[in-house]
């Protein structure tokens, strides 16, 4: 008889990948003397092993999922394997080809559904635990690197993960039934501050809830100006470049591809392959200054009073208020939130005309309006006024922008925005003068 190292108790053949490894054979196949390194691995929130627990004679053990392992650690396993079988099953056939991506989001996947079975023994009801650990795992704090893979999910698509993987305890079931192309790589949504914060609220004395934890991370965070990004080119590129982070295969992907059916079909104008580069940046990026600082206040103050507001926006500033505008008109009474916009259908050319021949007062940051020889109007100081330090639409405007008259007119807000705010370094990677 061969003399053999180990014996793993695997059988070759097209299933090898839906057996659980005792934890001491994939120690010796690693070259350890000890199954600590492995153990501490395992009982982390997102182990890179898929795993079980299981009963031995004195206390707990664990086996790992051989479709998890390392390829090379396979390798060994297998080879082991081998020296202790005289011949191959004549039957045995290699198994199909997966992609690496397909493998590695079914262990995403496994993951998750691991992550639920252990939540579900801390709650009285699976319903409780279930609803709790999707609150969780979409708040994109929980399971970071599932959720940044993943992206997110409904409680329909958590059960069927669930159920399949219960039946066939294999991250097979959970492969996704079509061809992916090369994985792309995707920044983390959480920084080594943001994890430390929410590690140090989970090892805490006072033994905070998962829910309670990423609560007060995200407290802390907004505290520390984490909350939100950096407003760039448009209120919908930057909406579509945050959604693209926290989902990279949701339905953003297609804005992000010049040869999609979408593209094609709606045009270049919804092409936002240029931004590439920006989205994939360390910039952080939001929509939501106009929510935060202008609509929810307005929203709080019309509940308490019951007013409703005059909105002075125009469908021409950008595509969206088009929409809008052509959807509710000037006067919206039946709508959710009945408003007046009763400026939707003009220009900036009547809004400069109708000032010009009325002689109405008007701030003085935007100096004298005057005509061109073709007639049209203009205004000698700045174009538009806004947020002092918005991006939106900076990168279009021509020399001198506004953070380059902002320098000269309010020098103190100035350096509050470019470097206080940290302003400098997205007007940089634009390559916007300031």
């Amino acid at each position: 008889m061969e003399c053999k190292d180990f014996e793993p108790s695997i059988i070759q053949d097209k299933n090898d990948n839906n057996k659980y490894i005792n934890i001491k054979d994939v120690a010796e196949a690693k070259g350890l003397t000890s199954t600590r390194s492995i153990r501490l691995e395992l009982n982390k929130v997102e182990s890179k092993y898929i795993s079980r627990e299981i009963k031995v004679n004195g206390g707990t053990s664990y086996e790992i999922l051989f479709s998890s392992l390392e390829p090379e650690i396979q390798l060994k396993l297998r080879e082991a394997e081998n020296k202790t079988t005289a011949l191959v099953p004549h039957n045995y056939k290699e198994p199909d080809f997966v992609s690496d991506k397909t493998k590695l989001t079914a262990n995403y996947r496994a993951n998750i559904v691991v992550a639920l079975q252990k939540l579900r023994k801390k709650y009285p009801t699976k319903k409780e635990a279930d609803t709790t650990f999707l609150e969780l795992y979409n708040s994109g704090l929980y399971l970071p690197k599932a959720y940044n893979f993943i992206g997110s999910i409904s409680i329909g698509t958590l059960h069927r993960w669930v159920r399949a993987f219960e039946k066939h305890e294999s991250t097979e079931c959970l492969q996704p039934k079509y061809k992916w192309s090369k994985q792309g790589e995707y920044n983390s949504i959480l920084n080594d501050e943001m994890r430390n914060i929410l590690l140090t609220l989970l090892l805490h004395p006072s033994k905070y809830n998962y829910g309670k934890a990423i609560k007060l991370t995200k407290e802390i965070l907004r505290k520390r100006g984490y909350e939100y990004g950096y407003p760039v080119i448009s209120k919908e590129v930057a909406k579509t470049i945050e959604e693209s982070r926290r989902n990279p295969n949701g339905y953003t992907k297609k804005k992000f591809n010049s040869n999609s059916e979408y593209v094609k079909k709606y045009g270049s104008r919804y092409d936002l392959s240029k931004w590439i580069p920006l989205r994939d940046s360390d910039i952080k990026i939001s929509s939501q200054c106009c929510n935060v600082m202008k609509k929810k206040p307005s929203y709080r103050y019309e509940k308490e009073t019951g007013r409703k507001p005059f909105i002075a926006t125009m469908a021409a500033e950008s595509n969206l208020r088009k929409q809008e505008y052509l959807k509710k008109g000037c006067n919206s009474f039946d709508t959710k939130r009945p408003a007046s916009t009763p400026l939707g259908f003009w220009t900036e050319q009547d809004i400069l005309q109708y000032i010009k021949e009325n002689n109405l007062p008007y701030c003085s940051v935007y100096g004298e309006i005057l005509q061109d020889k073709k007639g049209k109007f203009y205004t000698t100081g700045a174009k538009r006024t806004g947020c002092m330090f918005c991006m939106f639409g900076v990168h279009t405007e021509k020399s001198p922008n506004k953070f380059e008259l902002m320098r000269e007119t309010h020098p103190k807000l100035y350096n509050y925005c470019i470097n206080q705010l940290g302003c400098r370094n997205v007007l940089d990677f634009l390559g916007v003068k300031y």
